[in-house]
């Protein structure tokens, strides 16, 4: 921690990775699917991630269909 403090971001941040799985956890409190055998997740490439994500921050999540 003392390493990241030096950081140009000031401490430790997220990965991005993680931030995007967080998405799945939200999803399941967003949407209900019933009736579904199984889900296919055709990729992240319209994802943008606009800033770091400094450790212990809030997560919001919005979704457009």
């Amino acid at each position: 921690m003392d390493r990241a403090k030096e950081s140009p971001l000031g401490g430790t941040i997220a990965h991005g990775n993680y931030t995007l799985s967080l998405g799945l956890k939200f999803s399941y409190a967003m949407f209900s699917l019933e009736g579904f055998a199984f889900a296919l997740n055709c990729g992240f490439d319209k994802v943008g991630l606009p800033a770091p994500l400094p450790g212990g921050s809030r997560v919001r999540m919005r979704a457009y269909h």
